[in-house]
């Protein structure tokens, strides 16, 4: 009886909230499919009774439900347009063909809507805030409506009926996109597009200029249809990004005894230092909450939080333009610097601190990461990253008899069951002195790859889930690692 008792809040909350069934009539709903009302009542922790109104939909923040069978399919996305406060929505593999009610959550930031029935995007034109795209497989014929949404970084369009990929020239953001299987001729506007990282083409019938084109792609470092980029030529240009975005400088940075210097007024701006220039003693000043930096001209002497720092190369005076040193700058308050040589390309990470809805503890995250909630009363913190990675973590009080390997097994047992769940490692270790479960498990329909990591302190049990895309998977699994054993209580 205990463990059927816990079995349904872990099923709910434990994949992120990716796999929800759909089944059975919803009445007097604002919700006019029953299987999106089915999903959405789930996601809040609602009875099944419960009619949904506008007020419900406002607390939505996330809903990925999913389908079993074409009895569960949604085909209507009716009265989700009052959900305006969703950010993250993932509904691939559904009936859908007409999207519209999309077009007023504007604050969307996650959208799937792969292997749906859907022939135009014209809805999606107004958000804004939309970084991540999956339409593939769907009847596609135009990308004008995304001409506007400036800070999309990912776009997964294969296996539609594309021709044109001119709505995206000169697109300022965009870095990975897929447009296989479509109809596609002419690509010269990929040269526009100035962080592109990788692009898939395969299986378009291309024009005889595309060939110059992917060559031209490849000897920047673009990676197209997952062929390897050739050696870059040898470059002087240094370029520096600040949380994926890139830094300008209206002068270039330079290498000096091994250490990147840049204009101090740019940097010290996106790292949110506000400056104090001292003329007389030639001293730059920095600050921002908790963080104090003084620098001086031509001197290696400097202050980090009124504690002396000595520099290996000072900050220079060149041609009225006064640079400094990148990397001490950067870490001094708090964030990671890394070089890649062959690129000559400085990637700075910002630090941030999440502390959890009911204030008890606290995870640190580097780069572009936000705090997205959680719809669910287990639910204390959960942030998302680019390219739908994710990381969450859910606490729930322990009962009494209950123990950490009877926890484990209702957790295996409501998650395994799923044909799609592939287990690739369950192990016990131990996180910050006390026994802990971890498992890793692989869903293939997703080209993603779960782990769980469960221990119990203060009379509770922490599950953390991590979400990472199968795509540069040793990469986003440190990363979440990193997050994951940055885990701390917060004194009360």
């Amino acid at each position: 009886m205990l463990v059927h008792a816990l079995r349904r809040p872990i099923m709910l909350c434990i994949m992120l909230m990716l796999l929800l069934p759909a089944s059975s009539i919803w009445a007097e709903s604002v919700i006019t499919d029953s299987n999106l009302a089915k999903a959405i009542l789930l996601e809040l922790h609602e009875s099944a009774n419960h009619d949904l109104k506008q007020e419900d939909l406002k607390k939505l923040t996330s809903l990925y439900p999913k389908s079993k069978d074409s009895n569960g399919k949604i085909t209507s996305l009716q009265g989700l347009e009052h959900a305006t406060n969703l950010k993250s929505l993932m509904l691939p593999g559904q009936g859908l063909s007409d999207i519209k009610p999309i077009g007023e959550l504007n604050q969307l930031i996650w959208l799937a809507l792969d292997g749906n029935e859907i022939d135009n995007l014209a809805p999606v034109s107004g958000l804004t805030n939309l970084k991540n795209l999956n339409v593939n497989n769907n009847r596609i014929q135009s990308l004008q409506p995304l001409e506007k949404l400036s800070i999309l970084t990912d776009l997964y369009a294969s296996n539609n009926q594309i021709q044109s990929i001119e709505p995206l020239k000169n697109h300022p953001e965009l870095e990975y996109l897929s447009l296989a299987n479509n109809q596609i001729q002419d690509i010269a506007a990929l040269e526009t597009i100035p962080n592109l990282k990788s692009v898939v083409l395969k299986n378009n019938p291309l024009n005889e200029q595309a060939s110059q084109t992917i060559e031209i792609l490849r000897q920047r470092g673009v990676a197209v249809d997952g062929i390897k980029p050739m050696e870059k030529p040898e470059t002087n240009d240094i370029h520096v990004t600040l949380d994926e975005l890139p830094v300008q400088f209206e002068v270039p940075p330079f290498i000096s005894d091994g250490k990147t210097f840049v204009p101090f007024r740019p940097i010290f701006e996106k790292l949110g230092l506000k400056i104090t220039w001292l003329g007389d003693s030639k001293t730059i000043i920095g600050e921002k909450e908790g963080v104090s930096i003084q620098i001086h001209i031509d001197e290696l002497n400097a202050e980090v939080n009124g504690q002396p720092v000595q520099l290996t190369e000072p900050p220079k005076l060149i041609s009225g333009t006064t640079f400094v040193p990148l990397r001490f700058v950067a870490e001094s308050v708090g964030s990671k610097v890394e070089w890649d040589g062959s690129s000559r390309m400085v990637t700075i990470k910002s630090k941030h601190s999440f502390v959890s809805s009911d204030g008890t503890f606290r995870v640190t995250a580097f780069g572009n990461w936000v705090q997205t909630g959680g719809t669910q009363e287990s639910v204390m913190l959960r942030i998302e990253g680019g390219s739908f990675n994710a990381f969450m973590v859910n606490v729930f009080p322990k009962q009494e008899g209950v123990e950490l390997n009877q926890f484990y097994e209702n957790i295996m047992e409501q998650n395994w069951g799923d044909d799609e769940a592939d287990r690739l490692e369950e192990t016990e270790v131990i996180f910050q002195g006390l026994p802990a479960k971890q498992a890793v498990f692989n869903f293939a329909a997703y080209k993603q790859v779960f782990t769980i990591f469960l221990f119990e302190a203060n009379n509770h049990f922490y599950l953390i889930t991590t979400m990472a895309k199968k795509a540069d998977l040793k990469v986003q699994q440190e990363e979440l690692a990193q997050i994951r054993d940055s885990f701390e209580f917060i004194e009360p």
